[in-house]
This record gives C-alpha cells, sequence and structure tokens, in this order.
C-alpha cells in the first residue's frame, strides 16, 4: 500500500495538521492493520467460533 501521499491528504482532509515526522509511524501503523485484517478477510466467520478455554480447577474452587 502506497501511503506516502495518501497520509497527508487524509489528514489534512479531516482537518488534522500534518506533522512530516509522524508520516513513517502513522504508514507503519496502517501497514499492521492491514496485515493483521488479512486472517479476518481469509476466515470472516472466524467471530462465530466459540473459542475454547481451559481453566484450572483450583482457580474455580478458590474463587
Amino acid at each position: 500500500m502506497e501511503t506516502a501521499h495518501i497520509v497527508p491528504q487524509g489528514l489534512a482532509l479531516q482537518g488534522i495538521s500534518v506533522i512530516r515526522e509522524d508520516i513513517p509511524y502513522i504508514q507503519q501503523l496502517l501497514n499492521t492493520i492491514q496485515e493483521l485484517q488479512i486472517p479476518i478477510d481469509l476466515n470472516p466467520e472466524i467471530h462465530e467460533e466459540v473459542p475454547l478455554v481451559v481453566v484450572d480447577p483450583e482457580v474455580i474452587q478458590f474463587d
């Protein structure tokens, strides 16, 4: 994703001042979000699966 020009334009459209030194960090954050979105896109029903939880019996006993 080419965000070198998109980030400043997007911030300017929302009325947010652009700090040039922050653009690489914002780009990295956007790239991370995009990478983490891939498994969700590949398996959109993942939120419907019930997670498996293993509970230590002692935790329940002394809770």
